[in-house]
């Protein structure tokens, strides 16, 4: 006897209102009960309006329709009002970017305790049990430590741990994780996707998962289909699709999984003798009130050092400090010891008035697109900011020039200028952030995992784009990733971050060939590398 599909759906297209080009056509899928399907394709794609579809949150200006969408046998409208009463406890969702979906003055364990409130019933005492209980199964523990903390208090992977137990917690019958590993290090990955496919299994749950990483997805999804263009040009068991892709953009996806091309040809990076950045003995702590004295600093005693020119890959997995470090280069988190030294100024505790000339030199690209973007200005406006902060170019239409040459490099259709940021997708997000960075033409470019939210192919050519400007002026990069392939790829120096502290750093083709610490080695097998 057959079981009934949890999920089916038939023709859901999804356009601009007043505009007859769709950017979803005729996209059909169907979800046992405890089945996995992998929904992957090149940023762009359609893959996260589809998941925002299904429960009425698309972007204003968009529209959704379809011929039939049934959950669980029943049957509902297009219309987001009747879309309303399955979020949460019908289809939970795991969004793209956890510091843009969490309450930024609430406490992770507050709101984990509300939703279980409000779609179980449970009492005040029981829910905060049971929400400990949660974070406990996504790898936060001891619980204890993690209820009380705002979601700025934890690193990128942690906050995403945070929005899987949030979609989880009240047992929808059907799971919507969309790019739910974008701010994960591979270990951490492949454990949460385990997770979330084992948990789906377990309780009946069907699970779809979005991603533009083939290789993750094909380890643990049974089915796979392939967006391109808004349509899904294919759909196969995973191990079949892998093997004998049949259209050209599975073939290009499959391509891209194999790792970035080799390092080009062409004369060395001429490096300065002196170093650009100078960091030593730098100690940041962990400032909130439900700490106890005596916690541990989230960076202590870490050393390291710059050149003009250079390329320093920082790598380390999830809550190691990564992020925190580079907040403390430009000055957004206070600094409890030590010394930053930049281009001979010293940075540690420099006023914001001191700080004000070194901006345009120092440039940040941060993890979560979607937090660090202004929802109300357009694109064009976003890149230009700086240039007219920093007096930029002679009139408006040389800083037009400069945005849209910004936008170019970073990959980006110019006239995406006149679009806001949720009219773009998240690999488009984050391509705007880069674009940013680069009209100033900075000194020193801190990229935070600023290639996680990216297809393969697209993060190889951003990591080529780099390396070409690194070479072409001279630009810094200090390249803060749990990706190591791709570290190792722009990089000619690596240092690996755990527990706040460097435990081992050095050439590139040394630390590959021989790592000597622990996590060092999980990183590069993780990366396929070993």
């Amino acid at each position: 006897m057959s079981v009934p599909p949890v999920l089916e759906l038939e023709g859901l297209e999804i356009g601009r209102e007043g505009d007859g080009a769709p950017i979803v056509a005729d996209l059909t899928l169907s979800l046992a009960p405890g089945e996995s399907l992998g929904l992957i394709g090149a940023s762009g794609a359609g893959k996260s309006l589809s998941a925002l579809a299904l429960l009425g949150l698309l972007p204003p200006g968009l529209r959704a329709r379809w011929r039939r969408m049934a959950l669980a046998g029943q049957r509902y409208a297009a219309a987001s009002a009747a879309l309303r009463p399955l979020r949460g406890r019908g289809i939970g969702l795991v969004f793209q970017e956890p510091l843009a979906a969490l309450n930024p003055v609430l406490p992770v364990g507050f709101q984990l305790a509300e939703v279980l409130r409000r779609h179980l019933g449970l009492a005040r005492r029981a829910a905060r049990a049971e929400a400990a209980a949660w974070l406990e199964r996504v790898g936060l523990a001891p619980p204890a430590a993690f209820l009380g903390r705002h979601p700025h208090e934890l690193s990128g992977g942690q906050r995403q741990r945070v929005a899987i137990a949030l979609a989880l917690a009240p047992g929808p019958p059907l799971l919507i994780a969309d790019e739910p590993t974008s701010a994960l290090d591979p270990p951490s990955a492949d454990e949460i996707l385990r997770l979330l496919v084992g948990l789906a299994r377990e309780r009946g749950t069907a699970l779809l998962i979005v991603s533009h990483e083939l290789e993750l997805l094909a380890r643990h999804c049974e089915r796979l289909a392939v967006l391109a263009e808004g349509r899904i040009v294919e759909s196969a068991a995973a191990a079949e699709l892998l093997a004998a892709p049949r259209e050209p953009a599975t073939r290009r996806l499959v391509a891209a999984r194999l790792g970035p091309p080799p390092r080009p040809a062409g004369a060395a990076t001429a490096v300065a003798p002196e170093p650009l950045l100078r960091v030593r003995a730098l100690r940041v702590e962990r400032r909130a009130r439900w700490l106890r004295r005596g916690s541990p600093p989230i960076l202590d005693g870490l050393e390291l050092e710059l050149r003009q020119g250079e390329a320093l890959g920082l790598v380390g997995p999830s809550g190691s400090g990564k992020t925190t470090l580079a907040r403390a280069l430009l000055g957004l988190v206070p600094v409890a010891g030590g010394s930053i030294r930049f281009a001979g100024s010293e940075l540690a505790g420099l006023s914001p008035r001191g700080w004000r000339p070194l901006r345009r030199a120092l440039q940040i690209v941060f993890q979560d697109p979607g937090a660090s973007l202004d929802p109300r200005m357009q694109v064009g406006a976003i890149v230009g900011e700086g240039l007219r902060i920093h007096g930029i170019g002679r009139d408006a239409r040389e800083r037009e020039a400069r945005v849209r040459a910004a936008l170019a490099a970073a990959g980006l259709d110019p006239d995406c200028a006149a679009c806001y940021p949720h009219e773009l997708s998240g690999g488009q997000r984050q391509r705007v952030a880069i674009a940013r960075a680069l009209a100033l033409e900075p000194r020193l470019l801190v990229l935070d995992e600023a290639l996680s939210a990216l297809d393969a192919a697209l993060r190889r050519d951003l990591l080529a784009l780099l390396d070409r400007l690194r070479r072409e002026l001279g630009l810094a990069l200090l390249f803060i990733s749990h990706d190591l392939a791709a570290t190792a790829w722009l990089c000619e120096r690596i240092a690996v971050l755990e527990g706040g502290r460097i435990v081992e750093s050095g050439p590139r083709d040394r630390l590959l060939a021989a790592p000597a610490h622990p996590v060092t080695r999980r990183l590069l097998a993780a990366a396929g590398l070993a």
